[in-house]
């Protein structure tokens, strides 16, 4: 049973995020280039790299 002789109050705020700014087109061109999905070949090419090492 809650003693009634401790009851709190909860205390929060609300806190709006900001949207994200619109990119630019630099910004675009660069998320372009490091998207990987658009070459599969690529992406196995460096997913081989990262668990074996650079190639000697």
């Amino acid at each position: 049973m809650p003693c009634e002789a401790r009851q709190h109050t909860a205390r929060f705020s609300v806190v709006e995020v900001p949207k994200p700014a619109a990119s630019t087109p630099a910004q675009q061109r660069l998320q372009q280039a490091l998207d990987l999905r658009c070459d599969p070949q690529l992406r196995e090419r460096m997913m081989e790299r990262a668990i074996n090492g650079p190639a000697r």
